[in-house]
């Protein structure tokens, strides 16, 4: 019955993109005939029922090379005039399960053979799965995502979009070390120092402590912070003591009752040692010497 089908050739048949609309039209003829026999195709048996479904299933999410695929991918590079770009290598991927490094992982990426754009910058990929359309050209840049709907993809040159980088990385940076009104030293200290700032651990009395090595100034003094349970505290700031060039500045350090929005310690050295750099930090017990740098 099905392979009389007057829609579809011999050599239609014979291609797995026709075989799911073939399979479609045989499971429409299989109900029809169910309901001309006066057996609708929901009261028949339940291997009918189970085959039909089955095979609609089948024919629409397990045959990803049949005709209701997608269609190829195509598009132009072009640079930020607007100019088309020869020789683009394009990629179209997708993410799915496979072994990687003998580990079976869901997201491993699957890409089609590259192409190359033509002169006028167009392509043309034949991929059914495609998530994403990766450009690449030496001396070049994609700084956007693109789909396989994306029919434009707008290429940098690699050393423009690094500047470009840098300048936002600046401007973020000098954004961030801005005071905001009525910030404290010691918020301030937390914000840009410790949020940003991997510590010096050292072992302390059988424990462990965290220093901050970057100094803040300010009118009142110079900070740094420290991380130590709370016993270790107060021992740890009558112990440690302050250096320059390998001698000790006798300076008196206050330890501060505020410990700021990061909950650290703070040490503050006197003003009058503000601008004597470097400092190096030593501390007796664990004969550890820190230098710690001006912010």
């Amino acid at each position: 019955m099905c392979a009389n089908s007057k829609n579809f050739s011999h050599k239609n048949t014979q291609r797995l993109g026709a075989f799911p609309l073939v399979l479609l039209q045989c499971v429409s003829k299989v109900m029809l005939l169910c309901i001309r026999q006066g057996r609708p195709f929901y009261k028949s048996s339940m291997n009918s029922f189970l085959f039909i479904t089955q095979s609609l299933l089948l024919a629409l999410f397990l045959l990803p090379g049949s005709t209701l695929a997608k269609p190829p991918i195509r598009g132009i590079v072009v640079d930020e005039q607007g100019v088309p770009l020869h020789g683009v290598q394009i990629v179209a991927c997708y993410d799915g399960w496979g072994f990687s490094f003998g580990q079976l992982v869901w997201d491993k990426q699957f890409c089609s053979p590259p192409v190359l754009t033509a002169s006028d910058g167009h392509y043309q990929i034949d991929f059914k799965r495609a998530m994403r359309v990766i450009a690449r050209k030496e001396g070049w840049s994609q700084t956007q995502d693109a789909h396989p709907h994306t029919s434009l993809i707008v290429l940098t040159p690699a050393a423009l979009y690094r500047q470009r980088l840098a300048q936002q990385t600046q401007r973020l940076r000098a954004e961030q070390l801005a005071r905001t009104p009525n910030e404290s030293d010691t918020d301030y200290y937390c914000r840009t120092i410790v949020e940003h700032l991997r510590p010096i651990s050292v072992h302390y009395l059988q424990d462990k402590m965290d220093i901050f090595p970057k100094l803040l100034f300010s009118s009142s003094g110079t900070l740094f912070a420290f991380r130590a349970a709370e016993p270790l505290r107060q021992h740890f700031a009558s112990q440690v003591k302050i250096f320059h060039q390998g001698k000790e500045l006798h300076a008196p350090l206050t330890l501060l009752s505020s410990q700021g929005i990061c909950n650290v310690s703070f040490l503050q050295i006197p003003p009058e040692f503000s601008q004597t750099q470097p400092l190096e930090l030593f501390i007796p017990q664990s004969q550890a010497l820190v230098e710690l740098n001006h912010h």
